[in-house]
Formats: structure tokens, C-alpha cells, sequence
């Protein structure tokens, strides 16, 4: 058995534990290409909150807390330790992985999380308001999103917002209502005149996750959710923290 020391940040207190055989199995049935969605039930099955402290659904958790647990996670059952080691994930089967980098090329431990929102500017009088994306988020633009100008689109889509408009508490609401609202923001956000969309994005859109990062620099590529490495760590790929090798090869092909 695995034993998985706390992790604790602003927001999280918590221990991780191994995964069942029950569990296992049920994410392997899950749809191959539901990574945000796999990341969700995974976090469930492992979490448990330390005593006095407030448990979070990782619904609500950032893309980024998300990816820190996971690779806590990663950090013990992965034979090399803690700094683990990135492959590419473009490497053909039948050729050696190429060496990408390790964890610590792409994780500011000590940039927590800090703002629920942020103002970052204005548009005539009105301000311009910035969150950090969310595991809501990331489910639902997996199920919207086939390149990566629909996944950057539907990131402005979720994360910008006028000071006049309501953000909706989307773990509320129903499925149905929730898909509903991301679909309308997309709308709205794929109708924009081109060089306003441009000038959204840098004006806007840079400045504010600058603002609202923490642990790891979120971007997006036709796959999904990537981060980028940090400046200086000499490394040019993007990674991706997902549950796959969570599960190792024998265990999968045993209860997978």
C-alpha cells in the first residue's frame, strides 16, 4: 500500500490514498477522451480532508489546484520520486519517450492561490473582471472544445466577465443549465469582431491570468488544458498532468 504525506495550500488541507480495485475500474470505463471529467471522479476517489478543514469538490477547485494533486499523486507512485520526469506526448509508440522535463520545470510551489476575481481594467467606464478557471469550466468547455481556438475561446469565454453581468454559482445549477450557460457565452464570445476579439484577449485576457496564476501557467493546445514551463527551466514542450499514469500498466490490465 502507498502511503501519500499531506498536502496543504491557502485553500486545501488534505491526504491522498491509493486508489481501490473498484476504483480503478470505474475510471477506466470512463470515456477515454474525458480527461477534465476523469480528473474529477479520480480527486473524489483519493481525497480525504484533513479534520477542521473545509472540504472542496474539485469541481470548484482551479485547473491548477487540480493539476497539483494529481501530481502529489504522481510523486509517490512513480518510481522516480517526487521531480518526476515528463515524456512528450507526441512521441510515437514504437520510438523512445523524449525527455521533456521534470515536474520542477513547471511547478512554482510557492505562487498560491490568491484572488477569487480581479479587476483588470476597463472598457468605457465599466469594469473588466477575471477568475481563475475552474474544474466546472474545464468539464464543460471538454465536451464544447476540438482545437485550440475553441479551447482559448471558451477560456475568455468562462474567465472574463463585465462588472453588470451575474456570474452564476455553476455548481448550483443543473447540467443542462450549466451547459447552457457556457454555450451562450461561447456564442457570444465566437460572434465577436475579430480584432475586438484579439484586442479582448491581449488587453484583457493576458494581463488577468498573469493576475489569477498560481502553481502552474495554464494554456491550451487542440487536446485540452497544457502548462507551459516556467522561464529559464529550459524546456520548450507543454505538459499535461492527467490521471492515466495514476493507474499503472499491470493494474490496468488487470482491473482496468
Amino acid at each position: 500500500m502507498k502511503i501519500f504525506p499531506p498536502k496543504k495550500t491557502s485553500r486545501i488541507d488534505v491526504r491522498m490514498r491509493e486508489m481501490t480495485i473498484g476504483e480503478c475500474g470505474a475510471l477506466c470505463g470512463m470515456r477515454a477522451a474525458a480527461h477534465e471529467a476523469t480528473t474529477t471522479q479520480f480527486l473524489r476517489f483519493v481525497l480525504e480532508w484533513q479534520p477542521g478543514c473545509k472540504a472542496i469538490d474539485p469541481l470548484a477547485m482551479t485547473v491548477q489546484e487540480r493539476a497539483l494533486l494529481v501530481c502529489h499523486y504522481l510523486s509517490v507512485i512513480l518510481p522516480d520520486g517526487p521531480n518526476f520526469a515528463l515524456s512528450s506526448g507526441d512521441t510515437p509508440k514504437d520510438q523512445p519517450a523524449v525527455n521533456a522535463g521534470r515536474l520542477a520545470d513547471f511547478l512554482e510551489i510557492g505562487d498560491d492561490y490568491l484572488h477569487d476575481e480581479v479587476e483588470i481594467g476597463h472598457i468605457g467606464t465599466e469594469a473588466v473582471l477575471f477568475r481563475p478557471l475552474l474544474g466546472v469550466h474545464a468539464e464543460m468547455l471538454e465536451k464544447f472544445c476540438s482545437s485550440r481556438r475553441q479551447w482559448i475561446a471558451g477560456m475568455m469565454a468562462c474567465q472574463i466577465r463585465m462588472e453588470s453581468e451575474d456570474y452564476p454559482d455553476l455548481l448550483a445549477m443543473t447540467d443542462v443549465a450549466r451547459f447552457q450557460w457556457v454555450n451562450d457565452r461561447i456564442n457570444r464570445m465566437s460572434g465577436m469582431p475579430l480584432s475586438q476579439g484579439v484586442e479582448l484577449h491581449d488587453s484583457f485576457f493576458s494581463e488577468g491570468a498573469a493576475a489569477v496564476r498560481h502553481f502552474f501557467d495554464v494554456w491550451a493546445d487542440d487536446e485540452g488544458l497544457v502548462f507551459r514551463p516556467k522561464p529559464g527551466a529550459g524546456v520548450s514542450t507543454l505538459a499535461r498532468f492527467r490521471c492515466d499514469p495514476c493507474i499503472p500498466e499491470r493494474a490496468r490490465s488487470l482491473f482496468g
